[in-house]
């Protein structure tokens, strides 16, 4: 057995190899120079580093495509999610398919109502979630709801509140249209 130096690399390669084991390159009937066996490489230096290949690239399969999709989806949704406005007091009132219930806009007077007696109004929010609005009868309106502010020494407190008003007709978002029946913060 031979070995032959590899027109492409130069490395040695065996006479009964089909390609160059450094390089790939197919070994054919070349005209190449003979060289006698390599000697072991002397103490202190080091063989030269081969050329390594690229690995085949990664195919992008319907499993990945589907699974993309579905992180989409999420992202998507939960970004919606954050997206939506949360019910506030400064909102329009609400009204039911009733015309003559105004259950939103005695609870938007309540509001009034108990932001007079806080210690910082400016700090209030209001829950239209937990609001419990009936309406008592045909023109009053029980509304029990809380409020998170600022006490007076600027410590964020929740109060309850038990609110009635009375509707006197006119228009419903008009403040003079309304009358405090009784008013109790716990």
């Amino acid at each position: 057995m031979a070995l032959h130096e590899c027109a492409e690399c130069h490395g040695q390669v065996s006479d009964m190899a089909q390609a160059c084991p450094h390089c790939g390159a197919p070994v054919g009937r070349r005209s190449s120079v003979s060289v006698k066996a390599a000697a072991p490489p002397k103490p202190g230096l080091q063989a030269s580093p081969q050329p390594s290949r690229k690995p085949p690239a990664k195919k992008v399969t319907s499993t990945h495509l589907k699974m993309f999709g579905v992180v989409l989806f999420f992202a998507l949704a939960f970004a919606q999610m954050l997206s939506k406005p949360t019910a506030s007091s400064s909102s329009a009132p609400v009204r039911s398919s009733t015309d003559n219930d105004y259950r939103g806009s005695a609870f938007t007077r309540c509001e009034e109502y108990v932001l007079g007696r806080l210690k910082a109004p400016s700090t209030a929010r209001f829950s239209l979630r937990d609001a419990h609005v009936v309406a008592v009868t045909s023109d009053t309106y029980a509304v029990r709801s809380h409020v998170d502010s600022e006490n007076e020494f600027g410590v964020q407190v929740r109060t309850n509140f038990r609110c009635e008003v009375q509707f006197n007709g006119g228009e419903p978002t008009n403040e003079d249209s309304w009358t405090l029946v009784s008013l109790s913060l716990e």
